[in-house]
């Protein structure tokens, strides 16, 4: 009898399976359970890239005051770039889910470690966040420059 083998590179691990069609989620013993797949669908390393530059702006905006005087403002606003961030990719791989199955099946919906309603639910919950984080960061700024012209 044949088999038909096929080698994937998958979560930093190379994979030999049978069939070529088969999309494995990642090993259990890299990925683990609990929040770590929606850490994966958030796509961390994108979420910091776009986080640091909240504080780097306002460094070159108003200098080093910003580390004193609106230090809340401005991790507020690092946060909703973060949550807006993790809601646009977690976006991104429920519309391409087709497409993820074949370039990408190792991530979160593509292998089936989060199903479509649990992704939109995040979703939603991070476009929350994102919004509510805005609103308390320019809140709390007004609020500051009220209380400092008063």
């Amino acid at each position: 009898m044949l088999v038909a083998l096929e080698l994937e590179y998958v979560c930093g691990q190379w994979l030999l399976h049978k069939q070529s069609n088969q999309n494995l989620p990642c090993n259990p013993h890299i990925m683990g359970g609990g929040f770590q797949p929606y850490l994966q669908l958030m796509r961390m390393k994108n979420v910091l890239l776009a986080a640091v530059t909240v504080p780097l702006g306002a460094q070159f905006a108003v200098g080093d005051s910003w580390i004193t005087t609106q230090i809340c403002e401005v991790a507020l606003q690092t946060l909703a770039v973060v949550f807006f961030i993790g809601a646009g990719n977690t976006m991104n791989d429920i519309k391409d889910l087709e497409i993820d199955k074949d370039a990408h099946p190792y991530r979160p919906i593509a292998s089936g470690q989060i199903s479509i309603e649990a992704a939109k639910k995040f979703a939603l919950a991070l476009w929350i966040l994102s919004f509510s984080c805005l609103i308390w960061g320019h809140t709390s700024s007004t609020l500051h420059l009220y209380l400092l012209l008063n």
